[in-house]
């Protein structure tokens, strides 16, 4: 089978931001009053943020959710400034990728303006043609909705 087109997740996969993640959370409940441990927050890893905010209001059913996203947001950003590491080996394969021609996207559960700094930190922004995040889908991943729209508009059809 030949691909048409190469669609990735992006936390995790392209770039290192699960220990941003697990501090910047653990730093923002901490300002919030409550210790946590970094098990709960990897429970988070790869979820949405509707999804995640279910799970903590399970937990923390008192918790100032708009407080917390405010704190973990500005935490995680005094981080990320500090640089994000690339997984090992993402240069080599986008190269590769290009040098055949293949049109790339991301399909990630951040927001767009999250993902974009990311990007942009990470100096992977000018390396992919579309960039699907949990603000243009009414479904988020795991369902399959980012991939579908990301080979709709890499003009891939998503057997291929």
């Amino acid at each position: 089978m030949t691909f048409e087109a190469v669609i990735f997740d992006l936390d995790g996969t392209l770039i290192d931001t699960e220990s941003i993640a697990i501090a910047s959370g653990q730093a923002a409940f901490a300002q919030l009053g409550h210790a946590v441990e970094a098990d709960l927050l990897h429970q988070l890893i790869g979820k949405d943020i509707h999804s995640g905010g279910l799970i903590l209001r399970g937990l923390f059913p008192n918790l100032d959710m708009s407080a917390l996203d405010t704190a973990w947001n500005a935490e995680a950003r005094a981080l990320q400034a500090k640089g994000i590491p690339l997984k090992p080996g993402v240069h080599e394969l986008l190269d590769t990728l290009n040098a055949r021609g293949l049109p790339k996207a991301i399909a990630t559960s951040s927001r767009r303006s999250g993902a974009a700094n990311k990007l942009a930190i990470s100096e992977l922004d000018r390396r992919f043609d579309i960039v699907i995040t949990v603000d243009d889908v009414t479904q988020a991943k795991p369902a399959a909705e980012p991939y579908l729209l990301a080979a709709e508009k890499l003009g891939a059809s998503p057997s291929r």
